[in-house]
């Protein structure tokens, strides 16, 4: 953190996603409830005293959020399993979807 007004609570998400045609990543930082009310700034001497917020040279862990690549394999297997069962096993293929979808969701949630 190199600017004052930059600040980012230490509750925050942090996820490294990818959207696009060109699947650009991006890091996503994302505010939780509750959002802290620090009186100090991230570049002050007091910062990490006070622990609400990620001070100047401070880390926060992420994780992987939206990845196009797994949302892609997600569909292509669906479409493998269509053309496998062919249409006179409708019921089956419902259930796969339903399977396929509940994969999906939390990146679709994104």
């Amino acid at each position: 953190v190199d600017d004052e007004k930059t600040v980012i609570p230490r509750n925050s998400l942090v996820e490294v996603n990818q959207s696009g045609l060109l699947m650009e990543t991006m890091i996503d930082i994302t505010p939780r409830d509750p959002i802290p009310t620090p009186t100090v700034g991230p570049l002050d001497p007091d910062c990490d005293k006070e622990g609400l917020i990620v001070c100047d040279r401070q880390r926060l862990k992420g994780g992987q959020g939206v990845s196009l690549d797994t949302l892609v394999g997600i569909f292509i297997r669906l479409g493998q399993e269509m053309e496998e069962i062919g249409v006179s096993n409708t019921y089956k293929l419902a259930e796969k979807v339903s399977i396929a979808i509940e994969e999906a969701k939390p990146l679709l949630a994104k």
